[in-house]
């Protein structure tokens, strides 16, 4: 048997549900922001939620030997979503999605893309060639959560 690693990125099925949203709970819960702001971030992130969202957007993920470990979406122009498991990140998984889904917006007549990045991704957007419009403290159901509105010309 060999030791090669199996990984493919793939389009999300309804049965990768719960394990993006342990996924993106436990990248929330890194985050630099409020406790009512995670807790916010974390109530829209059910597997529930999810599926409900990829029904609307261009949704993939990220397989090591069968087992999701990330995952992004893109929403017309917007890239939303975009979650790998601490245990996987720096191994270019992000970078991976990240391309495909600008492939699919380019393929789809999009000359460019835009993220609401929380400040802890900035740098990931930065080295692929986003760049930062503004900072923004978007209210969401009354709870401030802030983010910088990045954008990238395809």
């Amino acid at each position: 048997m060999s030791d090669e690693v199996f990984s493919m990125i793939r389009e999300f099925r309804n049965e990768d549900a719960l394990r993006c949203s342990e996924i993106e709970h436990t990248c929330v819960d890194s985050l630099d922001l409020t406790f009512t702001a995670k807790k916010y971030l974390k109530s829209r992130s059910t597997p529930m939620h999810l599926r409900q969202r990829a029904k609307g957007m261009h949704m993939l993920v990220y397989e090591i030997d069968g087992e999701v470990v990330g995952f992004g979406a893109l929403d017309k122009r917007e890239i939303r979503g975009m979650f790998t498991a601490p245990e996987h990140q720096d191994k270019g998984i992000g970078t991976a999605i990240l391309e495909k889904l600008e492939e699919h917006a380019l393929e789809h007549g999009c000359e460019d893309v835009f993220v609401h990045s929380s400040p802890d991704a900035e740098g990931f957007y930065v080295k692929h060639g986003y760049t930062a419009v503004e900072p923004e403290y978007l209210n969401k159901g009354g709870v401030i959560i802030e983010s910088v509105l990045m954008e990238k010309l395809l």
